[in-house]
């Protein structure tokens, strides 16, 4: 593997990134807002993390999306005890809360409360993960009613979203505002939702994704600041919960270094959306794999820092990939040695399949 700094001139700037240096800016969030490389420092821990074994899970995102609910949570590790698969986390992705209501799950698709939901992944014998975007909240969440001053806001006073996109992301649906981190009882109130998953729910693993938003508030000119924001909030929950695994995803990759388990370092290979689309998810799911192996490529030394996040596997048909595809998917996630998430609907992927493509995944 070619040996690589971490300069994010030459591995991209944020997870998301396509390493190397870019083209035509889209989506814009895959590039830095500020001057040059836009990172205020090449930092190095004193001593590199050691290397460790494969982290092994099943990702809710891939299958569910959005529509999660607590059955399939439970299902899903039925199935897994039931059927023996050597798998340590069950993850539950986005789709639990309101984007920004992070302390009032969705009733309707977890009756019984996500300390509960933990509860019930942690007896059938796995550690419960859980998904949050910590600097975002979506337009209808609670949070912005009851505390308009928390969100970012350009000098009109416009809300800013965090997505970015494109340019014209103020005229596209699913709009997501940014809390402003460094108003300090934003910085409490998120403060307090990380200590309620961890210590009051009893999650196992946050994958914190969006970690990138900061960096888009239009008052900060260079990256010291945003940098240091999100530097100082990984440092806190790494330093208040040492057994928590921290998974950072859309992450500015220089101000990461020494303050999480892992990184992710491509988009999601497949868009749960666009399951049974052919061909648009072939074309689209195409273009992701082959930025998850560039990807690889550059930033695979970067394992002295953290577990590389290649992305869940997934080999139903209807993703769009083909069976070539696959192989070269699973090929990639054993090559990262890091995360080997699953990301498929277990419950009813062909058994032929499951013996197939998933389990020498898992296999040593």
């Amino acid at each position: 593997m070619k040996q690589t700094s971490m300069d994010p001139t030459d591995i991209g700037w944020q997870s998301w990134s396509l390493a190397g240096p870019g083209g035509w800016k889209f989506p814009l969030r895959n590039f830095s807002p500020f001057p040059n490389t836009g990172s205020t420092a090449r930092r190095r821990p004193k001593k590199p993390k050691a290397p460790s074994p494969p982290l092994t899970g099943w990702c809710s995102w891939h299958a569910y999306g959005p529509r999660v609910t607590e059955s399939n949570i439970v299902n899903h590790a039925r199935f897994i005890k039931r059927n023996r698969l050597p798998i340590s986390y069950i993850l539950v992705d986005d789709g639990w809360a309101v984007w920004g209501d992070w302390l009032t799950p969705e009733k309707e698709k977890f009756p019984n409360g996500m300390r509960h939901l933990a509860k019930n992944i942690t007896q059938l014998g796995f550690l419960p993960g859980i998904w949050m975007a910590p600097f975002l909240s979506d337009p209808h969440a609670k949070l912005l009613g009851q505390h308009p001053s928390w969100f970012v806001r350009t000098g009109s006073g416009a809300l800013v979203d965090g997505r970015k996109i494109t340019p014209f992301d103020r005229f596209l649906p699913y709009r997501k505002w940014i809390v402003d981190f460094t108003n300090p009882e934003a910085q409490s109130h998120i403060s307090r939702v990380i200590d309620t998953l961890v210590a009051d729910w009893g999650y196992r693993l946050l994958k914190l994704d969006f970690l990138y938003a900061q960096h888009f508030n239009p008052k900060f000119t260079t990256s010291v600041v945003p940098d240091r924001l999100l530097r100082t909030f990984l440092k806190t929950i790494k330093n208040r919960y040492p057994h928590v695994h921290i998974a950072a995803c859309g992450s500015p990759l220089v101000p990461a270094v020494g303050v999480c388990d892992s990184m992710r370092i491509s988009d999601d290979i497949v868009i749960p959306l666009l399951r049974g689309l052919w061909p648009v998810n072939r074309l689209l799911h195409t273009y992701r794999l082959k930025q998850l192996r560039k990807n690889l490529h550059a930033r695979h030394t970067t394992r002295r820092y953290w577990q590389i996040d290649p992305d869940a596997f997934v080999c139903h048909p209807k993703n769009g990939l083909s069976q070539k595809q696959v192989r070269v998917l699973r090929e990639t996630i054993r090559e990262a040695d890091g995360l080997r998430f699953l990301g498929d609907d277990l419950l009813h992927l062909d058994k032929s399949l499951l013996t197939r493509e998933v389990l020498p995944l898992l296999g040593p």
